[in-house]
């Protein structure tokens, strides 16, 4: 079945108008694909800086309470071990 010579002119632009539809859609979505990855790094490097502080936190607590500890000893008092 052959196609009508006017179906054919008509079709030609359509078709050359979707070419540059499409490389566009293609760039977004490539570039929405990296900003949702990106993200999920930049989440994990976060995470991993929050444990990082929370564990800080926690040891500078210990060594104030042992400081408080040593103070409340009194000087020249040995410590308890």
């Amino acid at each position: 079945m052959l196609m009508n010579p006017e179906i054919i002119a008509v079709m030609i632009p359509i078709v050359a108008l979707f070419i540059p539809i499409v490389v566009v859609l293609t760039k977004h979505q490539q570039r929405m694909a990296e900003l949702i990855h990106g993200g999920q790094k930049d989440n994990q490097q976060f995470a991993i800086l929050h444990y990082e502080i929370q564990e800080l936190k926690q040891l500078v607590h210990q060594q104030t309470l042992q400081i408080d500890n040593l103070r409340s000893l009194g000087p020249g008092t040995p410590p308890k071990e």
